[in-house]
């Protein structure tokens, strides 16, 4: 014969799976949605960084013939890209853009691009000093800027930026319309 013993609100402890009841299994159900629902993100996030990762090889490598510097200088660039773009959507816009605190926003964005660019200077000394034996002229010619290499940094946390914006300006307009009802 089988039993089932109730524990906590949502757990239960069957010596047969078949005695469980319905609405055990609808939480059951909830979480393997959320697990698909965060695995579909991780597939998303990881194939928009590959992305931008193929996008600074191709760019970098713009009149270059120094392969192996573009490719280190792209890994190392995605990293510096993908904290700046997660630290200005997921802590800068949701906690000072979207409650309309615009001097803390601008501020801490500015120090975020002052961070950033002195970070892009240590790269850009360190490959210039270990993979060019101290020659300018091998290093490629976009990749010698800080405020070109800055702005295609920026151009990627824009575009994420923007899209975050409009989905946070949807989600509003969604539950305006609910609250007119």
């Amino acid at each position: 014969m089988g039993y089932c013993v109730e524990k906590g609100l949502k757990m239960v402890i069957c010596r047969y799976s078949f005695l469980i009841p319905i609405k055990k299994w609808t939480f059951v159900m909830m979480k393997l949605k959320l697990v698909s629902k965060i695995g579909k993100l991780i597939v998303l996030h990881t194939s928009f960084w590959i992305a931008v990762w193929w996008f600074f090889i191709y760019f970098f490598s713009f009149n270059s013939s120094n392969t192996s510097y573009v490719h280190w200088f792209s890994n190392v660039l995605l990293p510096i890209a993908i904290l700046n773009t997660y630290f200005t959507n997921y802590y800068l816009i949701p906690k000072y853009l979207i409650p309309k605190k615009h001097k803390y926003f601008i501020s801490y964005q500015i120090y975020t691009i002052i961070f950033t660019a002195y970070f892009l200077s240590i790269v850009m000394f360190v490959g210039y000093v270990f993979l060019t034996p101290l020659d300018f002229k091998q290093m490629p010619l976009l990749s010698k800027s800080l405020p070109f290499i800055l702005l295609i940094i920026y151009t990627v946390v824009l575009v994420v930026s923007s899209a975050n914006i409009m989905r946070y300006n949807y989600k509003a307009l969604e539950q305006n319309k609910i609250l007119e009802k």
